[in-house]
């Protein structure tokens, strides 16, 4: 398992069990109503709230991005982000169709690919994922592109008829996606394998 993975699965549990502890904590404390009408459960808060104004504080660690200045800091349409095991970070912006990489400090490194349909171009990249091979693996509308850490183009797959609301790795680096045109979940399986569908 990946140090990326057991960090995030770290951090999940600790805000996960601080949720459960905050809700199942303050669940005497409220002082609103739940009543059961036809079959619906309708649930009432008071008027004042149960917490204050702040009820916790965000602190910023780090910001990428100027409202108006280089274009390496500005963004179109910022859809994904990750991060790799260097601390560099990916930033995926649809509009633009690239994905500006920074060190993490925030300062800009490079930029991969442009707008088009040639390879290592996108025309609507949607997603950034970080494959167990340790390359970049951009979903794009109806392929998917594969480049090395570094930002050179390896390879792309198409995926005719279908388009992906999310996908993953597994550990063997089987590849999964949900499609959003129907109700299958699309795996692909391995470099030269075939693709195969699997129902829910």
């Amino acid at each position: 398992m990946s140090t990326r993975l057991l960090k995030f699965l770290f951090i999940s549990t600790i805000f996960l069990s601080y949720s459960l502890i905050q809700i199942y904590g303050q669940e005497a404390n409220w002082k609103g109503s739940k009543n059961e009408i036809d079959g619906v459960v309708v649930v009432k808060n008071p008027k004042k709230p149960m917490y204050g104004v702040n009820v916790f504080n965000l602190d910023e660690e780090l910001s990428i991005g100027e409202p108006e200045g280089r274009d390496e800091y500005m963004f179109l349409n910022l859809r994904g982000l990750n991060v790799d095991d260097n601390g560099l970070i990916y930033a995926l912006d649809t509009k633009a169709g690239c994905i500006k990489v920074y060190d993490e400090e925030a300062k800009y490194k490079m930029t991969l690919g442009r707008k088009g349909q040639g390879p290592g171009e996108f025309q609507f990249p949607m997603e950034i994922l970080i494959s167990p091979k340790n390359e970049l693996v951009i979903k794009d509308m109806n392929k998917i592109s594969y480049f090395t850490m570094e930002g050179e183009f390896i390879r792309s797959r198409n995926c005719p008829l279908i388009r992906f609301a999310h996908f993953e790795f597994d550990k063997f680096s089987n590849l999964y996606g949900i499609s959003i045109m129907s109700s299958l979940s699309f795996r692909f399986i391995g470099k030269n394998k075939q693709n195969s569908f699997l129902s829910n």
